[in-house]
């Protein structure tokens, strides 16, 4: 099985130490929150990938769409007109098959686990003073990656069966595992009882690799979402 050299993920991972950072200009602003809720309609561009079987095969990956549900919640922590918003998602399928030892007759189990987590930190800078029933635009920009975990394993293989099948777990590793930065802006206008209404446009592009007959292939995916955002604004503490 041939050897595929892993990117580190340490830039991604800078950007978002850089976007937990940036609100520090403004720790003098009284601290809120902020919640959002974004709706993603299913279009044309995921029924052809779909249709073109282009997913991973693991159900894991950012592509299968199973990490990114077309509903999506994040939020945390606003100073003055910044935000840092969170987000975490996952997925995970755990398959278990009970055979019989032809030995003796007791249960021999084999378990497929494969799975990811997919956190994500976005900063968000609105720019003009927050009021309600204004227009209120904003810009966006964010960092994500996707962690696999995956094990196969079984009581009836051998030790060689076992090595073969782990490797196969890291090929998997592989499909699943990513990392992607975004950026783009929106507009909301804020209601008097916290609510904020609006809609946004990101520019995505995803870093994600795949093996296949030994050869290992990296591909970056450039996307756009359009999104129709419903926000929640808690009040700042006093």
């Amino acid at each position: 099985m041939g050897t595929i050299h892993k990117t580190r993920m340490a830039a991604p991972w800078a950007l978002a130490i850089a976007v937990l950072g940036v609100p520090g200009i403004a720790l003098a602003a009284p601290v809120g929150g902020y919640v959002a809720a974004d709706w993603l309609p299913f279009g044309q561009a995921e029924l052809a990938w779909v249709t073109e079987g282009r997913q991973s095969g693991t159900g894991a990956a950012e592509t299968d769409g199973n990490l990114r549900a077309p509903l999506r919640l994040s939020g945390g922590p606003t100073f003055g007109r910044h935000a840092v918003l969170l987000s975490l998602s996952t997925w995970r399928e755990t398959t278990t098959t009970w055979g019989s030892n032809p030995e003796d007759g007791s249960d021999l189990t084999t378990r497929v686990r494969r799975g990811g987590i997919r956190p994500g930190a976005n900063y968000r800078w609105w720019g003009r003073e927050l009021a309600t029933a204004t227009p209120l635009p904003y810009v966006d920009a964010g960092v994500y990656g996707v962690i696999p975990s995956v094990d196969y394993s079984s009581e009836t293989w051998s030790a060689t069966e076992q090595r073969s099948w782990d490797g196969i777990a890291e090929d998997d590793k592989t499909r699943i595992g990513g990392f992607g930065v975004s950026a783009g802006g929106g507009i909301e206008v804020r209601l008097d009882n916290g609510i904020a209404l609006g809609a946004r446009q990101s520019f995505v592009v995803h870093r994600g690799a795949d093996i296949d007959d030994d050869q290992g292939r990296v591909s970056v995916l450039l996307r756009t979402e359009t999104a129709l955002t419903l926000g929640f604004v808690l009040p700042s503490a006093k």
